[in-house]
């Protein structure tokens, strides 16, 4: 079974326009090292001048886990990539 959820807000320099990218259920789940990838059904809101407008469908997203493995190289965390 997967259990998870993603609320993800992007904020633009233009307050008018905010997108907002959520899936309420992860039904699809595949880990291979550092890279997760998930997926399932959610929603994109966009904020916009006139208002918001929703849009219903698959939302996906690959994790890379960019720090070194324990024991190997700096333990400086350079920070993950998200793809959604």
């Amino acid at each position: 079974m997967v259990r998870g959820r993603l609320d993800l807000t992007v904020l633009n320099p233009d307050p008018n326009r905010v997108v907002r990218i959520r899936m309420v259920e992860a039904r699809l789940l595949g880990v291979n090292g550092n890279v997760c990838e998930f997926s399932g059904p959610g929603t994109i809101r966009v904020r916009t001048p006139e208002g918001w407008r929703e849009f219903q469908g698959r939302v996906s997203a690959r994790v890379v886990d960019n720090r070194p493995p324990i024991g190997e190289g700096e333990q400086v965390n350079p920070g993950d990539n998200l793809d959604v």
